[in-house]
């Protein structure tokens, strides 16, 4: 899981998502606080397929972790709104 920083979410949602990759971490959660979305990645080889994007609403369910499941919504509780969702 990466929390995506508010000044550098390029370097976050790319550079780390390759060393993550490099290591074999199965499944790569992008986590946006500004946008309060998750996106989910899955390892494929030694890259991530294409993400899932999840948000209010929206169940989480890994797809590593049997039985993990959760309402992004609450995860995101109590988090405030800080810039836009294009900032970084």
């Amino acid at each position: 899981m990466e929390v995506l920083s508010t000044t550098e979410k390029e370097r976050d949602r790319v550079v780390k998502r390759e060393v993550y990759a490099g290591y074999g971490v199965s499944e790569y959660w992008a986590v946006d606080p500004c946008c309060k979305t998750i996106e989910v990645m899955v390892l494929s080889g030694h890259n991530y397929g294409p993400g899932r994007v999840l948000g209010a609403g929206d169940a989480l369910k890994s797809d590593v972790l049997p039985g993990l499941e959760l309402d992004v919504e609450s995860v995101f509780a109590g988090v405030w709104k800080r810039g836009s969702c294009e900032d970084g």
